[in-house]
């Protein structure tokens, strides 16, 4: 009788830990998430961490704010300037535009055998060197902007426009303020900032623009003008790109988190008098008569001189654009293309003339 009792409290003793030692390894995997969380001390009783010591673990932070920091997407970084974050987005007008460009990934895992360590400095110096050589392509003096070889780039009538809604102001677009364009008895097309957002992600990921051949000038429906920097990396989630726009127009301007460039502003009318002297400005629309192979007809605008040429594409869902100061109206294609797509053909054209890889 006695081992019987003593082997029944035994059984029930070990029944017991096994069920604290449950309990234990269920909470830890509770509380154990990302890696932090709890830790059994032997007995089955969980030994939590703080929360703030398991957000610390996990990394956990916000970048809420579209300007002020930097953006974590896809992009290789090699500007060296930013103005938002983001994960590539893209909406239903911009088919085929030009995308996010990665770059080569920072060196090796090192460790093991150090080559990491080498390949990291190496593309850090590769980096730095591509910095540089953009950077010092930028027009600044007068003379420099009336010799520099560059392709201007105007986004005509962009539709960016800020609206109040409940004491706060936003970005007047289609998808939002659908019941507001009906009530004012617009159209949907009258607020289409995703076309100038995509044309903008076009233009900026272009190895034109890497190289410093590039100058970007937004002109908007309500006659705003706005100079784009092009080192600027622009959010690539629309919604980001909808604050920045809202804090340009109601501050006129926005600076680079990591230093003191401006990054977009606006700036006075006409936007004639940005253009060098004498310089080609051809507007490209479906509707032109003549149609030409973009490659071909920017080697005979260049003529070998190497002028900077500017160049006009409408930033809107419908219609066309043909504004006074235009010489020559083209077509690039027997078909109607987005003004993304567009941004990005024209682009290739003057990279291949211009001999940019």
């Amino acid at each position: 009788g006695a081992t019987a009792a003593v082997a029944t409290t035994a059984t029930t003793t070990t029944a017991g830990v096994n069920k604290r030692r449950r309990s234990g390894s269920v909470c830890e995997r509770d509380d154990g998430s990302s890696g932090g969380g709890g830790v059994s001390d032997g007995t089955g009783v969980a030994v939590k961490r703080s929360a703030a010591a398991a957000a610390e673990g996990r990394g956990e932070g916000s970048d809420d704010d579209a300007v002020v920091h930097a953006d974590d997407d896809d992009s290789d970084g090699s500007d060296g300037s930013s103005c938002g974050g983001g994960d590539g987005s893209g909406s239903d007008d911009g088919g085929g535009g030009g995308g996010g460009h990665s770059g080569a990934g920072g060196g090796g895992g090192g460790g093991d055998g150090g080559d990491g360590d080498g390949d990291d400095d190496e593309y850090e110096l590769a980096l730095q060197r591509h910095v540089a050589s953009a950077e010092s392509r930028i027009p600044r003096t007068h003379a420099e902007k009336e010799t520099f070889t560059r392709l201007i780039v105007v986004l005509d009538n962009a539709t960016l426009e800020t609206v109040k809604v409940n004491n706060n102001y936003e970005l007047l677009n289609s998808d939002d303020h659908a019941q507001l364009l009906h009530r004012l008895g617009r159209s949907l097309n009258d607020a289409r900032p995703d076309i100038t957002h995509q044309c903008l992600l076009s233009l900026l990921d272009s190895p034109l623009c890497k190289a410093g051949y590039l100058q970007i000038f937004i002109k908007t429906r309500l006659n705003v003008i706005i100079e784009v920097n092009p080192h600027t990396r622009l959010p690539r989630t629309f919604k980001r790109f909808a604050g920045l726009m809202v804090q340009l127009l109601r501050n006129l301007k926005v600076r680079a988190s990591n230093g003191p460039d401006t990054l977009l502003k606006v700036i006075k009318n006409p936007i004639e008098q940005y253009f060098p002297t004498g310089c080609r400005k051809i507007g490209f629309s479906y509707t032109a008569k003549k149609v030409v192979d973009v490659s071909r007809y920017a080697a005979v605008v260049d003529d070998g001189s190497r002028k900077p040429v500017v160049v006009v594409v409408g930033a809107f869902a419908r219609g066309s654009t043909n504004p006074q100061y235009v010489e020559d109206s083209v077509a690039i294609s027997q078909y109607p293309l987005s003004a993304s797509v567009v941004c990005t053909k024209v682009c290739d054209g003057f990279e291949r003339c211009w001999g940019i890889l």
